[in-house]
């Protein structure tokens, strides 16, 4: 999921026409930061979090905590 800094960057695409046509506001507004909260423990478990593309984007692997 991308990261907040996206949504300015794609308004800034999008004001000087180079790009047109995409779902630029599926993501837009979404903090990447609530994300863990989202999935909370203790029945759901962060296995990993990383960060690429520059740091825009963000993979989330979260595992589902087998029932007790």
């Amino acid at each position: 999921m991308p990261s907040p800094q996206v949504d300015f960057i794609l308004k800034v695409l999008l004001a000087l026409g180079l790009i047109d046509g995409m779902s630029v506001e599926e993501h837009h507004g979404y903090d990447v930061r609530e994300t863990t909260n989202i999935f909370p423990p203790p029945e759901f478990r962060l296995v990993k979090h990383q960060r690429f593309q520059l740091g825009l984007n963000n993979l989330f692997v979260i595992e589902r905590q087998a029932d007790r």
